[in-house]
């Protein structure tokens, strides 16, 4: 559940909350590693330019850190932003990494699964999109159990980290499929 106040949610083991200035070293470290720069539309990125980033977060920009419960621990974070390639229907997209050591473990499963409630259920969206690298392999895999329908794929799409060129998977879920699943 949220807490609308302070960004808060939590699942079983996780903690998502807004970010802190304190958590600059650990997402510093996640968000520049090969591993996140490899699977995702990003540059390296400075601590000054990180603490910017956290201090001006705007209205229907929200950024979540994850934190695992009982300790101080940032794994990585989800991103909630307006869906660019939708008009006039209420959609937004998700985004996230994990720090490398933490995949395959269920944690950014059970972060968006936290998620996808609040975005459908608090914000009252329709629809939740997301852009997965075709190379992702595991991220593909999250979101088709998260029970997202592949939409189609842009090719030759994004330079990225270290000059390569990804295909880009479009992804999306509508809220009644969301709570069809969820029913089951």
């Amino acid at each position: 559940m949220l807490n609308r106040e302070k960004k808060i949610m939590e699942t079983q083991r996780l903690i998502l909350r807004s970010p802190q200035v304190e958590d600059v070293s650990a997402i510093f470290k996640i968000c520049n590693s090969d591993n996140v720069l490899r699977y995702n539309a990003m540059e390296k990125v400075s601590t000054e330019e990180l603490t910017r980033r956290f201090e001006s977060e705007s209205a229907d920009h929200w950024t979540f850190h994850l934190v695992i419960k009982g300790s101080e621990e940032v794994i990585g974070a989800v991103f909630i932003e307006p869906d660019m390639l939708r008009y006039k229907v209420k959609a937004v997209s998700v985004a996230y990494y994990l720090d490398e050591k933490e995949t395959q473990k269920g944690y950014m499963y059970e972060a968006l699964n936290e998620l996808l409630h609040y975005i459908f259920n608090v914000l009252e969206m329709d629809v939740v999109s997301a852009r997965v690298f075709s190379a992702n392999v595991a991220s593909v895999g999250l979101l088709k159990k998260l029970g997202f329908q592949h939409e189609g794929t842009l090719r030759h799409a994004v330079c990225g980290y270290g000059d390569n060129i990804h295909e880009d998977l479009l992804f999306s879920l509508l809220k009644s499929e969301f709570n069809c699943i969820k029913k089951l």
